[in-house]
Parts: C-alpha cells; sequence; structure tokens
C-alpha cells in the first residue's frame, strides 16, 4: 500500500498480514506528497509545489526518483489512463502528460477553466478526465491533448472528497 502523507512525503506499508499493516520504506523527500498512484513497479506522485515526480518502486526499501515532469507547479491529485497521467494542478488547471517513457515524461497539454476553483480530485477514463475542485465537477476530453475540451458539467449538492472514474462513468465520494 502507497501512503501520499502531505509534508511528511509518501510511505509504502507491507499488507501481507492484513491486521498487522508494516511500514517498508518511508520516503520523506517529497514534499507535500498530495496523491499517488502506482502501476507497474512505478509511483506517480503529486507532490505539491514541487510537481509530478516519478518513482521506481522495483526495491520497495529504497524508492528511486527517476523523474519529474517540467510545467507542473501545483499537483495535488493524479489520475492514469494507458500511458497518459492527468495532473489536478491547483489553481493552474488540468496538465495531460505522456508518461510512455517514465524517465521523461512529456506535457502534451493543459486545460483550465476560469469558473473552476482549485482542482483537488482527478478521474480518468480513456481519454476523458474528471476534475472537481469539491463542488463543481468538469468532464473533460482529452482525445487531443494539445487542445482538450470541455464536454459536461455537473454541480454536486455536497462536497467531493474524493472521484474515480472507469468504464465511461465517474464515482463520487461525497
Amino acid at each position: 500500500m502507497y501512503v501520499a502523507d502531505g509534508l511528511a512525503g509518501f510511505q509504502i506499508f507491507d499488507l501481507a498480514s492484513p491486521g498487522f499493516p508494516a511500514l517498508r520504506s518511508d520516503f520523506p523527500t517529497v514534499l507535500r506528497a498530495a496523491d499517488i498512484i502506482s502501476t507497474n513497479d512505478l509511483a506517480y506522485v503529486a507532490a505539491g509545489e514541487n510537481g509530478l515526480h516519478i518513482y521506481s518502486l522495483t526495491n520497495l526499501w529504497s524508492p528511486r526518483l527517476i523523474s519529474r515532469c517540467v510545467g507542473v507547479t501545483n499537483a495535488r491529485a493524479i489520475a492514469l489512463s494507458g500511458t497518459t497521467a492527468y495532473v489536478g494542478d491547483g489553481q493552474y488547471g488540468l496538465k495531460i502528460i505522456n508518461v510512455a517513457d517514465p524517465a521523461a515524461p512529456v506535457l502534451l497539454g493543459s486545460y483550465t477553466n476560469a469558473s473552476m476553483g482549485s482542482i483537488r480530485n482527478v478521474g480518468a477514463s480513456g481519454s476523458l478526465a474528471v476534475i472537481s475542485d469539491g463542488r463543481t465537477l468538469l468532464l473533460v476530453d482529452a482525445s487531443t491533448p494539445a487542445n482538450p475540451s470541455l464536454v459536461g458539467t455537473y454541480s454536486s449538492t455536497n462536497f467531493v472528497f474524493s472521484l474515480a472514474a472507469a468504464n465511461s462513468k465517474a464515482y463520487l465520494a461525497t
């Protein structure tokens, strides 16, 4: 299990004995780890003002930073769909990043919307991204990453604490 722990960085827990999770690695050098997602021995960390960091997890006792994405300045949330990372860059909008080569991520495009506050949550399903500032959800078509477009909106009556997207559906935790 991987935990983004704000100013404490991120931690890796061993869940082999679910009743007794064991801290396996504590990686405090990532300041303001706001969100983390892992796949294929890689961890993608939304590291606040430190942007997007990508770590190799081949040695869980010692995660190794392999890259930082230029162009992300306030990473608060992240979602992956295939080789594309969707990063909620706080007040700077949604960043769309090609991570096919994790050692050399490439910023493909971005989306901002004046009616949305600071992005807190991101979900992705295919080339569709769902972003939220806690009250408003925007559905963004990123099939043309250099020119993403708004395709839908939703205003929640409750605060959206978290969201996920899969199979063309968005799931909200309110």
